[in-house]
Parts: structure tokens; sequence; C-alpha cells
């Protein structure tokens, strides 16, 4: 299964790859998001592999974040790993003129499990509607944050 979200954040490009960049952040827009586990490389480089630690329903989810390609400010691509499922997640960050930032998320879920396979068929909206409250979340935590108090 693949798809496309996007959303316009009136920032410049550099101040909204800066908060994506900033791990001690990404709790505050990412759902559910506990903790960050630096498992090996630097953050953010190619090769780097963390476990994200979520609380989603009262239960802890594990999910292991290895970059894929890093070439930002332009975008960044990461795989992301847990329960049988495979998600690419590629990230681009456009300049527009009028000094906003279009970001696009672009995914793609893999499974070998029944279940899932069923689930991408039949309920594709289900994990767009994720997609999209993270990148709107994203957009808030953005427009809201002082980049003065970095």
């Amino acid at each position: 299964m693949k798809y496309k979200c996007e959303v316009t954040i009136n920032l410049p490009r550099d101040s909204v790859v800066a908060l994506f960049k900033n791990l001690k952040f990404r709790h505050e827009w990412q759902p559910g998001l506990r903790r960050i586990e630096k498992i090996e490389g630097i953050p953010f480089e190619v090769n780097a592999v963390s476990k994200l630690h979520f609380l989603m329903k009262n239960k802890e989810m594990v999910i292991k974040e290895t970059i894929l390609e890093q070439h930002l400010p332009d975008y960044i691509s990461a795989i992301y790993v847990s329960r049988g499922v495979e998600n690419i997640s590629t990230d681009e960050f456009i300049s527009n003129p009028n000094h906003t930032t279009r970001y696009i998320s672009e995914q793609a879920f893999f499974s070998n499990k029944l279940f899932y396979r069923i689930l991408f068929v039949f309920m594709p909206s289900m994990f767009r509607k994720e997609t999209q409250k993270t990148l709107d979340a994203f957009k808030a935590f953005c427009e809201g944050h002082d980049l003065n108090n970095d």
C-alpha cells in the first residue's frame, strides 16, 4: 500500500527542518511517543538505528527506525519495522516563495502477514488518516513553537 499526505507550514524550510531534526521535541508532535533509544549511528544519518517507544491504547509498541537516505533539507527516507509490518517513509520539505514550507510524506507499507495485507486493501484510509494527523500535529507544533528559545 502506498500513499502521500501533505501540509503547508507557515515557516521557512530551514526552521521547519531544524524542528523536525530536533529529537527533544519529537514527542510533542508524534502521538504516543514516549522515548527514543539510540541503537547505533548518528541520528538522522544514513544507517542510524533507533527504537521508538510508543504507548498506544495502553500498550507499549516498539518500532525500529533505520535511516535509508538523508538529503536534508530536501528529504529524508527511513524504514520503520514493527510486528511484521515494514513502512518506508520519505519526508520531503519544499520551500515556497512566500516563506512557507510544503511538507510531503510518502508512505509505503509492506507485510507478509495476512491480517495486515487485508487491512492495507480494505482500510487504507485508516493509515492515511494517522499519517495526516501526525503531519497536522507537526504543523501545529512548528507554528506554535518559539524559535528563539531553542
